[in-house]
């Protein structure tokens, strides 16, 4: 009899060791995340973090009247907890940019 562990056994082993925010941050490597584009444009955390959903569903908008496409999804830390957000890519910093001129939270920063 052999004492060897069966695939499903060692692959829940592998999966119970992964560090999620290790995997959430790689799944979403490179892409524009919108509370980090709020702060880089100069708002500060604050604003973001209240505001950074409405001000995503605006670019979500956007982005789908342009692109006629879902965003891509991605991978954020909010408040504690990982949650999937739309993510863009750096050649969709445009549909930010209108957003950020479109959203009026942001317009009169825009300015």
């Amino acid at each position: 009899m052999s004492h060897s562990r069966t695939p499903r056994s060692r692959t829940l082993s592998a999966v119970n060791g992964v560090d999620l925010g290790i995997l959430y941050t790689t799944i979403s490597a490179g892409m524009l995340l919108v509370r980090r584009y709020l702060t880089g444009r100069g708002v500060d955390q604050t604003f973001a973090d209240r505001y950074g959903s409405a001000f995503g569903r605006t670019a979500a908008k956007v982005y789908r009247a342009g692109r006629g496409a879902e965003p891509r999804k991605a991978w954020s830390n909010v408040s504690g907890k990982w949650r999937r957000v739309n993510g863009y890519l750096p050649a969709d910093l445009d549909v930010l940019d209108e957003a950020f001129a479109t959203y009026p939270r942001t317009a009169t920063y825009a300015a």
